[in-house]
Order: C-alpha cells, then structure tokens, then sequence
C-alpha cells in the first residue's frame, strides 16, 4: 500500500511578511492505496485531464476508506482545478475504458487492471521508448486476443446479439427519453451534414452541452471509433448520438454501448415507433418523411410574408421543422401550389382582414405567420369570411 498525500496551494501573501510553510504530513490524514493500482495509474497512457480525473475520484472514495461514491463533477473540478465539463467528458472517457466503474449515481476506481480498455493514445509530447512500451506486461495488452475480437464480431453480424454494454446510472437514461422527446420526428433533411447541424443547434437551444466526434475506445475492430455527438446536462448526465441513414449501423451500436446512455437518429426511415438494440434506442428523426425541396424554398415564404405585411403584422425570421410542415400543408391546398399562390394568399388577408386582425381589439392580439399557415384561415378568404 501507498500513502498518497495532496498539498494545497498556499495563497499569496505581501512580500515584506515571511511566508506560511506548508508540509504534507500523514497525520493530517492519507489514502490506503493499493502499490499496483497506484503504479498503473502512474504508468497508463491516460490524457492530462483523465489523469487527474482519475486520482480525484482516488481521492474522494478511498480517501475517505470508501470503494465507490456518489461525486458531483463539481467537486472532482475543484479538486483538478479544470472546468466542470472537461471533468464530465473526462470521467466518462475514464468510465468507457473501464478504469473507472459505475454502479447506478455512484463511480469508483476499477481495481480489476486487467479490465482496463486504454485505446493508444496520440497526445503531442507523449514520446514513449521502445523499452519502456515493451515493460508493459501481458496481462494488461492481451485483456482480448484478436481472434477472440474476431470472432465476437462475426457472431454480431450473423445473429444480432446485444454487445456488453456500459451500464448507466438512472440520470444517463433519463437523459436518453428526453432527448428522444426533443428530437424525434422534428427534422427534414436529406444529406447528413444538414442534420448533424440542426440536431447539434436544437441540443445547444435546450441548454445541452454538445460534443462533436466523440472518441470512444473501439468502433467493432480493435480501433478507436467516433460517436457523432456526445450530449451532457447540468447534472452531468450524458448520452451519445450516432446519426444514420435508413436503419443502424453496427459499428454505431457498437460505439454508443461503450457510454452511458445512447440513441440513433435514422435521416430516412420507414419504421413508425422507436426500438431498442442492446439498450440502444433508435428512433427517426424525420418521422419517415424526407423533405427535398431546393435550399431556399421555405425562406422564400418568410420573406413574401414580411414583404406583403410590410410591418403591418409581427415579422416572421425563423424556420423550423414544424413551419416547414405546416407551409407543405397550406401549399398543397392553395389553388395554385406554389410561392406565387402563396404570394396572393397573403395580399388577399392584408386586404380582406377586418382591423381586429391587426390589433385594434380588446386584447391586443395580432395575426402573424403562424396564424396565416393555418388552412381554416384560407377558407375563410375564400368565402368571404374574415
């Protein structure tokens, strides 16, 4: 066992009063570690922030004689002297690579080395000599030979198996149903990058913390994989997204089991209703409807409404996925489907609507955009009704 001891920084004092000295000394207390734990952990090919990380959690469980422990990111930042969300992204690497375990809201050092998944690791400065690369014993490289590896692989392919997943605490899965709420069936895109875009600004909207192209240890061959995009909240609460094109990918599985939570969003899909792979949830994310109108098309119909308005009713200046809906729906109603059709709609409300309309009422309630993509309001110009 090791004695492992923190010393704290000393604040600053005048430079004419003579300084306080500061010893660490066992009797202001110590943590019982284990020699092989406390060297792997010395040793593993770790970043900075997932070094630290990893002797903070060292220090909050068994500095206080205890395995596991609930440990807010607030406090493991403290103590790393780094932001709470590079804490959050580091702890989950850490999880993913099993140095670290989780059982429910509690995490805590994995003392089983052999488990240990550290992928190599390519930071600048890390030079490592063939000799010190070649002190690192068997039982550490060759947790999984690679005809093991292999063979685990073809048995996915040809039955679908569920992979081994990292167990997530009841936040991470919470997490997982909200973004599914907030997410599914809301987007039209047709090309990938066009949803990575919308999905990643309707997460940063809602207050999430966004991460593109997540690495996680192994993509189903042995190598370092990216998740599309790694969500976290303010509880430290965390989910991967993969975004696919018609049903998932293996190798998306494969990713998302190695975090706490995770979901696939299908960009063209016939399946109506979500369905879990493994404990991965998938779900569509233009509720298999694909929209291929020209880029600018719906724009256009924002902008002959501000125009013809012309300020007499609220500007209109966002597009979303439900404005898009609802302007396919009014199009296809009017008697010529198309923006010219649509121009003549608006000019006919401007010059039929009655001053109520516009705000002269007890209220002063006002149409807008929104009320004019409703399709009972075109039945009324056309029968006079306004």
């Amino acid at each position: 066992m090791v004695a492992v001891r923190h010393l704290s920084l000393v604040p600053s004092e005048p430079a004419h009063e003579e300084l306080e000295r500061k010893v660490a000394d066992t009797d202001d207390g110590f943590i019982m570690l284990a020699m092989s734990l406390y060297e792997e952990l010395i040793g593993a090919n770790l970043t900075r922030n997932q070094a630290k990380v990893a002797h903070a959690v060292c220090r909050k469980t068994y500095g206080f004689k205890k395995k596991m422990d609930r440990i807010a990111d607030s406090q493991l930042a403290e103590i790393c002297r780094i932001s709470r969300p590079k804490v959050n992204i580091a702890k989950n690497e850490l999880i993913s690579m099993k140095v670290l375990v989780k059982e429910g809201g509690k995490i805590g050092p994995n003392k089983n080395i052999s488990e240990w998944q550290i992928p190599d690791s390519s930071q600048i400065g890390n030079i490592v000599t063939k000799a010190v690369t070649n002190s690192v014993t068997k039982p550490v490289t060759q947790s999984v030979t690679k005809t093991e590896h292999t063979k685990d692989i073809s048995k996915y392919k040809k039955e679908k198996p569920t992979l081994t997943r990292l167990e997530g605490g009841e936040d991470d899965i919470s997490l997982k149903e909200k973004l599914v709420s907030l997410l599914q069936g809301k987007f039209n895109f047709d090309n990938a990058k066009g949803l990575h875009d919308a999905v990643e600004t309707e997460l940063l909207k809602a207050g999430y913390l966004c991460q593109r192209e997540f690495v996680v240890p192994d993509r189903g061959d042995g190598r370092k994989g990216k998740v599309d995009l790694y969500v976290t909240d303010l509880s430290g609460a965390s989910c991967g997204i993969e975004l696919d094109w018609k049903s998932p990918r293996e190798k998306s599985i494969i990713k998302l089991q190695q975090l706490p939570a995770g979901m696939v969003l299908l960009r063209e899909s016939s399946i109506e209703d979500r369905y879990d792979i493994g404990g991965i949830s998938v779900v569509n994310a233009n509720d298999g409807e694909i929209d291929k109108t020209p880029s600018g098309y719906y724009q256009s119909f924002l902008d002959a409404y501000n125009e013809i308005t012309n300020g007499s009713l609220p500007m209109a200046s966002e597009l979303n996925a439900e404005r898009k809906r609802k302007i396919k729906i009014l199009v296809n109603k009017l008697a010529t489907p198309n923006i010219d059709g649509y121009r003549a709609y608006v000019r006919a409300f401007v010059e039929m609507a009655k001053p109520f309309y516009f705000g002269d009422n007890n209220r002063g309630w006002v149409a807008d955009f929104d009320y004019l993509l409703r399709p009972n309001v075109l039945t009324k110009i056309r029968e006079g009704n306004l």
